[in-house]
C-alpha cells in the first residue's frame, strides 16, 4: 500500500513539474495551445494513466522509464494539444524510455486542426469496380466505385481517402495493400 503511493506522489509530482514549465512557456509567449485545449486535464488524465501503464516486462512505467522520458512525453502530448483519456495518444515504453503514440484520432484532430474540413476512407476489394483518373496536376479523381455486398468478404487489393481543406482544397490518396503493408511496418 505504501509503494502505491509513493507512486501516485512521483506521478503528481511529474505532472506538477511539467504544467509549472507550461505555464512558464506559455507565460513568456514560448508555447501557444489550442483554443480548445485544456493543458491541466489533459496532464492529469495522463497522471491517472500513467499510475496504471506498464511495460513490457509488467513494470510500471513510473519505475521502469527515465524521468526525462517521461516529462518529454508528457510535454510532447501538450505541445501537440492532445488527451489520453480521449484515447487521442497512448504512452508506450521502450527500452527503459516512455514514448508518446499519436493515435488514429489525435492524428484526425491534428489534421482538422491544420485546415482539414472532411475526410472519408474506403476499401477496394477484389471484384469491385474502381476506376480513377489523375489530372494535370497530379491530383486524382475516383471516377467509379461499385462495391457488391458479397465482394466484402473478398481479399482487400487497394484503400483509398478523399479529403478537403477548409479552403476548399479536395484530394484523394489510393493506396495498393502492398503500399499500406509497408506502412504499417515502418510503425
Amino acid at each position: 500500500m505504501e509503494t502505491k503511493n509513493l507512486k501516485k506522489v512521483s506521478a503528481n509530482e511529474l505532472i506538477k513539474e511539467v504544467e509549472n514549465a507550461v505555464i512558464s512557456l506559455t507565460a513568456r509567449g514560448g508555447l501557444d495551445l489550442p483554443k480548445d485545449y485544456s493543458a491541466a486535464n489533459a496532464l492529469r488524465a495522463a497522471a491517472l494513466i500513467l499510475q496504471e501503464t506498464v511495460d513490457k516486462d509488467k513494470k510500471p512505467v513510473l519505475e521502469s522509464c527515465s524521468k526525462i522520458s517521461i516529462i518529454n512525453s508528457l510535454l510532447k502530448m501538450i505541445v501537440l494539444g492532445l488527451n489520453p483519456l480521449k484515447k487521442q495518444c497512448y504512452f508506450v515504453a521502450y527500452g527503459g524510455k516512455l514514448t508518446l503514440m499519436v493515435s488514429y484520432q489525435g492524428k484526425i484532430l491534428l489534421a482538422k486542426r491544420a485546415g482539414l474540413k472532411n475526410i472519408n476512407a474506403q476499401v477496394v476489394y477484389k471484384g469491385d469496380i474502381f476506376e480513377y483518373s489523375i489530372d494535370d496536376f497530379g491530383l486524382v479523381k475516383i471516377s467509379k466505385h461499385e462495391q457488391k455486398l458479397t465482394n466484402i468478404e473478398n481479399e482487400i487489393i487497394a484503400a483509398y481517402c478523399v479529403f478537403e481543406l477548409e479552403n476548399g482544397f479536395k484530394n484523394t490518396v489510393i493506396m495498393t495493400m502492398n503500399q499500406i503493408k509497408k506502412a504499417w511496418l515502418q510503425g
